[in-house]
């Protein structure tokens, strides 16, 4: 392109940056300065001529070096030197505006000759060239500063080797050229930033250098793509308004004024960095960023040319100036003085109240940033009084709340004015929309448990969760004893509205963990969230022992006047108070005198024993949380209780919301208990009333199990049922409902449905003493009513009015527990004398003898043995009677049906009729149906069996007394404790006391007990299945302990076992297996309906006759021959109901006659006195009859 010119020419170029795909070419040669434009594919254009060559014979556009730029005032400017063609010009520099069309010939220095190396624009300062100049006298060789305007220069830097090099603008910004001789560091540089000149800064790379015709040397440097331009710019920025809620917490910027002189080529593009270098937005027009929390970002603008013109600038993101008070946290010192009266007062970090400060804020309002909180340290007290801890109004987002840091290994006295734990006072004040408004311990730190709290008239509104108690046993100094956890609520309020900010779900106002002893006196507990009724807890506990009860304005008047009593109250939650323990806890409940409204659980206890829940009230509401679950099985239950027992559950009222759902009053499922009462309770117009599920009894004895007394029931659809909690199990309760002595004294339903006065799914009988009320709809056979002379009054246990009450509280004073000790002595006493008439009757007082009496018996000894034990009746033992039941060579179905039908009390017991039903040759059908019935029958046995089982009750119930007095008090003596659970003498007591082992820390003694259970209590099959899951639960629990781990702290594998545990285990493991995961892991499991199916309930039916018959009659003599005895088994045409049986020899004389009334049955015939021979036996009913021939040998 440059030799286009009619001879070879030296020439130069300078190409433009790209701009849509497009430069522009310039050459200066011998033909003139031309342009073209050069595109992907090559030259778009002819050339067009910018300044023509009409410098004669010189040869003055024939370019050594060519440079070209656009100034400040967007002329487009060139510079170039000639050499060889043009020698008298080597030292010339000439100058070319293409916009003025202004040509200059500008000599370098006119003091001397010599030759120009190398030129380069100054990107620092305009109108500025550069040039290295070799001067024939050496003093003015080196580099020149070229003010080409004013056409003065000035010298840089002298020497002789800066003036052979080239001069070129490098990618960094900088004039570099080469320092001839100097092979260490042979380049230097010229600082765009201020024009100084640096020498050796560069030791590295190859040096490439041109050498002509006259010999002379030129280093040669890469020739850059066009020097970028710099992008100036001003970033405008929004401050962050509030760090939350999400639409208020950025800030934002937006990039303006984008300035870069001539040559600008838009649309720009945006690229915006956070402060570790990820790209946050980049695109064209993208010149705003929003949505940026606080921090330091970075924004660079390009232009659409090639290289593109940038500029970046760094920026930073900040919070509003003015939105906080303080910024830092707060520190509270030993002699701070007390805040009162701050308003407008507004936290980022919060307060922290340091050791030994004793702090008080009053009649203030403190705003709370969502990062803030409030820390009481060790030994230090905050008082807060008339005071409101809010969130930020501005910025309304939930705080973080208040935490109370304690010890977990230290006591909570107070000594000496020093305690070992932080202490929060509240006091008519207000805490809300915290996450967590009062933490007993530094959150994600165990070992700092141990906070205490007071807080009186006092408002919780709208937390996720109020209170957070964690695992903590409080042993005071010299002691072994723990005592109550020093913390109390008194007539506060735990509310959830329509104004709850928080974005999870309510969870509960206050859970604990493992502590014992927390009061809550006259507080109310509400979730009013629209839309979210019936979700979340009032109270969730998991091990944890605490009390719910009135509180009193006037404590000084007892008991409390009605105008000065203020009661507990819970509505609208999932669960309002919900207990669960697991292996290691013997901590109980106490509610009482608490109004319940419109909650699908009222109270819910999972192995929680020995709990007291008095004289509340239950409206109970849906349960819509499980019905994705439970489906047509969802119910909502008052009480429900899963595995408890030595409960108190008494004066309580129980009526439904609405008539759509499935309402349970009171729900027991396997207590397991030797005995329990639920008493003087009222339930109206519920679905069900009592519904006792699966196994409430520990053993088959009828004086074990649960009991109903003096409860009233009014429009319930069922009143009492017996249920099945999985279509093969065998539900049980208490035999004996009342006693001989006094009724059961409940009142019944007047139009229920079928059985819905007393429903038995079991085959375990009920007998139900009544004497002015008794039940009309009852599951027949299974539940049998018995009349009595005995009224029961009803009087209240505790004290709440009518029958005479006798007063006792849930904490025994000294002289109610002696009372209580002695009523347990006499009633042990006489229930061991009853015991031993009853066991010196039972089987003749020798069970051994008779059993081996029987089992060694002949035929030919039938009816002695038949009459001693007819004699030993109705004081046969299961035993014995299943030994006769085996005894099928010797007793003949009617001689065993006779001796069973003696002995009733014991058929009452499922075991002995389902095993006359299931053994190998069972009783007839009809038999058993006649001893279903005859199960209910009054006998003496049952007169001494009601006395143990009403001595036994009353021993019970004092026991039980005495240990709820010991768990409720403030001092657990465990000594005590572990006496009275002794002194049970059952499995649940026992348990107990392997918990109060492991509560203390003596894994030895826990392991020693649980060891020894199965063979105490001589467990097999099932139960001892379900206790092995059990003991191994423990054993895991107490290996958590010792390696100091919580239930916080499982691994994928333990929660899965506990997973497998809760879906597929037995018993208490189940239940606790679901407690762990529910309270640690957020799990929920439903407790559905169990599904009745009636047509597996028993029922009296009269059993059709063989397929051996004439017209239906039909007669059997059995054995034939015979030698001692015969059976005749029979049945009549069901249209007969009577008949006679004849028996004649061969001559036709009548030996017996035999009358029959029933349409089925067996006649045993004494035959030891018959002559030996050929006999005919002969059935006529009506003109019907039916014989057959019989052999006496």
């Amino acid at each position: 392109f440059i030799n286009t010119c009619s001879e070879p020419n030296w020439g130069g170029f300078a190409v433009t940056r790209e701009v849509n795909g497009k430069r522009k070419l310039f050459t200066c040669s011998g033909c003139g300065i031309m342009e073209t434009e050069i595109n992907a594919t090559g030259f778009s254009n002819i050339p067009i001529l910018i300044l023509e060559n009409n410098f004669g014979e010189h040869k003055s556009l024939d370019a050594f070096n060519f440079e070209m730029k656009t100034d400040n005032n967007c002329d487009t400017v060139f510079a170039w030197f000639t050499r060889y063609f043009n020698p008298a010009e080597s030292d010339t520099v000439f100058i070319y505006n293409m916009n003025t069309e202004e040509l200059k010939k500008i000599d370098l220095n006119t003091q001397t000759t010599g030759h120009i190396s190398g030129i380069e624009f100054s990107a620092f300062e305009d109108d500025i060239l550069y040039v290295s100049y070799d001067a024939d006298n050496s003093s003015a060789a080196g580099i020149y500063k070229l003010n080409y305007e004013t056409e003065t220069a000035v010298m840089l830097v002298q020497g002789e080797q800066y003036a052979h090099t080239f001069l070129q603008l490098a990618p960094d910004g900088d004039v570099y050229g080469v320092t001839q001789g100097n092979e260490s560091d042979p380049f230097f540089k010229i600082d765009m930033t201020d024009g100084s000149f640096i020498s050796d800064v560069y030791d590295n790379g190859q040096l490439l250098s041109y050498q002509g015709d006259d010999a002379y040397k030129t280093f040669i440097l890469p020739e850059k793509d066009m020097a970028p331009g710099t992008l100036s710019f001003t970033v405008e920025t929004g401050s962050i308004a509030c760090e939350c809620p999400e639409e208020n917490a950025y800030g934002w910027a937006k990039v303006n004024d984008v300035q870069g002189g001539c040559g600008v080529q838009e649309p720009f593009y945006y690229s915006w960095y956070d402060e570790a270098g990820n790209i946050l937005l980049e695109g064209e027009d993208e010149d705003y960023l929003n949505h940026l929390p606080e921090g330091t970002y970075t924004v660079c603008v390009s232009d659409n040319g090639q290289p593109a013109y940038t500029g970046c600038q760094t920026f930073d993101i900040t919070l509003d100036e003015d939105l906080y008070t303080y910024d830092e946290m707060v520190d509270i010192w030993p002699g701070t003085p007390d805040w009162n009266n701050l308003t407008n007062t507004r936290f980022r970090q919060g307060i922290f109240v340091h050791k030994d400060a004793d702090f008080t804020i009053s009649s203030s309002y403190l705003e709370f940033g969502p990062n803030a909180k409030i820390i009481v340290d060790t030994g230090a007290i905050l008082r807060v009084d008339n005071t409101t801890l809010t969130c930020m109004q501005q910025c309304p987002c939930p705080w973080q709340g208040i935490e109370v840091w304690g010890n977990r290994n230290m006591h909570q006295f107070t000594i000496n004015g020093v305690c070992y734990q932080g202490k929060l006072y509240l006091d008519n004040s207000v805490v809300e929309h915290a996450w967590n408004a009062v933490a007993l311990w530094k959150q994600g730190n165990y070992e700092t448990s141990g906070g205490i709290v007071y807080a009186k008239h006092t408002q919780f509104n709208n937390n996720k969760r109020s209170a957070e108690f964690m695992r903590y046993l409080n042993i005071p100094p010299e002691s072994f004893s723990p005592v109550a956890y020093f913390s109390w609520f008194k007539d506060c309020d735990f509310m959830v509205n329509d104004n709850y900010l928080i974005p999870d779900d309510f969870y509960a106002h206050v859970t604990l963990w493992s502590v014992n002893g927390i009061d809550f006196e006259g507080c109310r507990f509400g979730n009013h969230i629209s839309g979210a009724e019936n979700t979340g807890y009032g109270i969730y506990a998991s091990d944890g022992g605490f009390r719910v009860y009135n509180y009193c304005t006037n404590p000084y008047v007892l008991p409390c006047p009605p105008e000065n009593t203020v009661q507990s109250t819970f509505d609208n939650f999932y669960t309002a108070v919900k207990a669960a323990n697991t292996t290691e806890s013997k901590n109980t409940i106490y509610v009482g005198n608490t109004l319940f409204t419109n909650n699908s659980y009222g109270v819910k206890l999972d192995k929680v024993d020995y709990a007291s829940i008095l004289f509340s009230k239950f409206y109970i509401g849906p349960n819509t949380q499980d019905q994705s679950i439970c489906a047509e099985n969802t119910a909502s239950y008052g009480i429900d209780m899963n595995e408890c027992s030595g409960f108190a559950i008494e004066e309580n009222e129980f009526y439904r919301i609405n008539t759509e759902d499935t309402i349970v009053g009171i729900r027991c499922k396997d207590s397991k208990t030797d005995y329990d009462l639920i008493y003087k309770n009222t339930l109206e117009g519920l679905s069900y009333g009592n519904f006792a599920e699966g196994e409430n009894r520990s053993d088959s004895d009828d004086k074990y199990g649960l009991e109903f007394q003096c409860n009233s029931n009014a429009e319930n659809s069922i009143d009492f049922i017996v249920a099945k909690s999985s279509p093969d199990n065998n539900p049980r309760i208490r035999t004996h409902q009342g006693s001989m002595d006094k009724e059961a004294g409940n009142t019944f339903t007047t139009n229920p449905q079928t059985d819905g006065n007393f429903k038995n799914e079991g085959d375990q009988v009920v007998i139900y003493f009544y004497h002015d009320n008794p039940p009309v709809y009852y599951t027949d056979y299974y539940v049998v009513p018995s009349f009595v002379e005995g009224a029961n009054t009803c009087p209240s246990h505790y004290g709440g009015g009518g029958g005479g009450g006798i007063g006792i509280k849930t904490v025994l004073s000294p002289e109610e527990k002696q009372q209580a000790e002695q009523d347990y002595a006499d009633n042990l006493v006489n229930y061991n004398n009853v015991k031993a008439l009853y066991d010196n009757l039972k089987d003749g007082g020798n069970t051994d003898g008779t059993v081996s009496d029987v089992e060694t018996a002949w035929p030919d000894e039938m009816w002695e043995l038949r009459a001693e034990l007819l004699a030993k009746s109705p004081h046969l033992s299961y035993e014995v009677l299943k030994s006769v039941a085996d005894k099928t060579d010797v007793f003949p179905d009617q001689v065993i049906f006779e001796i069973m039908a003696a002995n009733p009390d014991e058929l009452r017991k499922n075991e002995l009729i389902t095993y006359l039903e299931t053994k190998e040759n069972p009783l007839p059908e009809y038999m058993i149906s006649i001893l279903h019935q005859l199960a209910g029958g009054i006998t003496y046995k049952t007169v001494l069996m009601q006395e143990m089982a009403r001595y036994h009750a009353a021993k019970m119930q004092s026991a039980y007394d005495l240990i709820r007095s010991t768990l409720n008090d403030s001092l657990v003596d465990y000594t005590y404790l572990r006496n009275w659970l002794d002194n049970t003498n059952n499995l649940n007591a026992d348990l107990q006391t392997v918990a109060s082992y492991m509560e203390e820390g003596d894994y030895t003694s826990a392991q020693s007990l649980l060891n020894s259970i199965p063979d105490v209590y001589g467990l097999e099959g099932d139960k001892l299945d379900e206790y092995n899951d059990y003991k191994l639960l423990a054993e895991i629990q107490m290996n958590w302990q010792q390696q100091g781990r919580t239930v916080f702290d499982l691994d994928s594998a333990e929660i899965a076992m506990l997973v497998d545990y809760a879906e597929n285990g037995l018993g208490k493991a189940a239940v606790i297996s679901k407690g762990i995961l529910e309270f640690a892991y957020g799990y929920h499991y439903c407790n559905c309906l169990p599904v009745n199916d009636s047509s597996n309930m028993k029922s009296s039916n009269a059993f059709a006759g063989t397929n051996e018959t004439d017209n239906g009659l039909f007669v059997k003599a059995t054995p034939n021959p015979a030698r001692t005895w015969v059976t005749f088994d029979y049945t009549l045409p069901v249209y007969m109901e009577n008949a006679v049986l004849r028996i004649s020899n061969m001559k036709g004389e009548i030996k017996t006659t035999f009358n029959i009334d029933d349409r089925q049955g067996q006649i045993v015939w004494d035959i030891r006195h018959i002559e030996k021979g050929v006999y005919i036996y002969t059935l006529t009913t009506g003109s019907l009859n039916k014989s057959g021939k019989l052999i006496v040998r």
